[in-house]
C-alpha cells in the first residue's frame, strides 16, 4: 500500500480509492467510517473471482442469495455487500434508500462494481423484465 509524504495510505478496490490518515505509523481507524481499510479488507477477504467474471461473495448470504456484510463492528447493521461494494466504488457515499443495486450479470452473489449499477425501483423492474425474470400475472377472474 503506498505512503504518501503527508502520512496518508491508499488502498484500492476494484477501481475504489480509499485513503487512510496514518499518525505514528499505525492507522488512524474510524469505527463510524463504513469503508475504512480495515473494513475494506474485510470485505475483501470475504470475496472470490469466479469464472464467470464474477467477484462472488462467499460469507453470509440471506435466503435469495445476496451476501450480508456487518459493518459499524458488533453493534453495527448488516448490509446487502452487493449494495456495499457500488457505495464504495462510487466514491464511499451512502446511497438514498429509495435508490437500488442492480445486477448487469443477475448473480445475487455477486459484488463487483463493474457489475453493478444505480437505479430506481422501477428502472430495477423495467431491467428484469428485459431479460424475462419477472413474474407474469394474468387474471383467473373477471370483474363484474
Amino acid at each position: 500500500m503506498p505512503l504518501f509524504k503527508n502520512g496518508n495510505k491508499i488502498a484500492i478496490f476494484e477501481g475504489a480509492i480509499i485513503y487512510e490518515r496514518v499518525i505514528m505509523g499505525r492507522p488512524k481507524v474510524d469505527p463510524n467510517d463504513r469503508f475504512n481499510t480495515t473494513v475494506v479488507k474485510r470485505f475483501q477477504s470475504k470475496t472470490e473471482r469466479k469464472e464467470n467474471g464474477c467477484l462472488e461473495w462467499t460469507a453470509t448470504k440471506d435466503k435469495d442469495g445476496y451476501g450480508r456484510f456487518q459493518v459499524g463492528g458488533r453493534d453495527g447493521k448488516k448490509e446487502y455487500a452487493h449494495r456495499w461494494a457500488l457505495e464504495l466504488s462510487l466514491g464511499g457515499v451512502t446511497l438514498p434508500e429509495e435508490i437500488k443495486s442492480c445486477h448487469i450479470c443477475d448473480n445475487p452473489a455477486c459484488v463487483d462494481p463493474l457489475h453493478l449499477f444505480k437505479g430506481t425501483q422501477q428502472q430495477k423492474t423495467a431491467d428484469a423484465s428485459s431479460k424475462g425474470r419477472t413474474n407474469q400475472v394474468t387474471p383467473t377472474s373477471k370483474l363484474n
